[in-house]
């Protein structure tokens, strides 16, 4: 995550980290502490882009190999840093996204198959009133 780009963006806007601190249910003391360790609830993430009007992805950083796979390091603490260092997520996080992307996969998967499955039925089952 670059939890930086929270001041910057803030700025931009004209909104002070005690403003939206208080706006969001967190201490200044807590946010200023999040955006220095660069950890934070992803919950807290979420209202801090809505306060700001930008899209939680502005502050999720990821280096893409290619559009199947992203380079990350297990760093410093079990972090999750990548190339330049900017930290993304610690290691659990990082297992459960893996685990939710292959689930929807899974899921993707089942979908076209049902559809497949449908596709079939309604062939069968215009072949049947044809018959009729």
């Amino acid at each position: 995550m670059n939890l930086v780009k929270i001041k910057s963006i803030a700025t931009e806007r004209d909104v002070s980290l005690a403003s939206l601190a208080e706006t969001i249910g967190m201490t200044y003391q807590n946010l200023n502490r999040c955006i220095r360790l660069g950890e934070i609830k992803m919950s807290d993430l979420e209202k801090i882009a809505d306060v700001l009007k930008v899209p939680i992805s502005d502050f999720l950083v990821e280096s893409k190999v290619n559009d199947d796979m992203s380079i990350y390091n297990i760093g410093y603490k079990n972090q999750i840093i990548k190339g330049d260092n900017s930290k993304i997520a610690n290691a659990d996080q990082l297992k459960e996204i893996e685990f939710l992307k292959r689930e929807n996969d899974q899921l993707k998967q089942q979908l076209a198959d049902k559809q497949k499955l449908i596709e079939i039925y309604e062939r069968e089952l215009s072949n049947i009133s044809k018959k009729n």
